[in-house]
């Protein structure tokens, strides 16, 4: 079985802190959600699925020198909306 495989962004601090209060805040309207800690969330750019070693080793190489480099990432971001 692979390893379950998404690239995300993580979030600063302080937005962290003010996501935190949002979840309370609807964890009380909505309790039968399952809900992520805030310490947890994140911006997720998209889910690989399942990945083999190989593929893991890859695409973690290809993440790392795609996050070296974020002019290129803010091109491809604008590029796309």
């Amino acid at each position: 079985m692979g390893t379950r495989t998404f690239v995300a962004v993580e979030l600063g601090s302080s937005l962290q802190a003010a996501l935190a209060k949002h979840v309370r805040y609807l964890r009380q309207l909505c309790p039968s959600l399952r809900w992520v800690d805030p310490e947890n969330l994140h911006l997720t750019l998209t889910f690989l699925g399942e990945l083999d070693q190989t593929q893991l080793s890859a695409t973690i190489e290809a993440a790392m020198a795609a996050a070296a480099r974020p002019i290129a990432i803010l091109r491809i971001m604008m590029l796309t909306l």
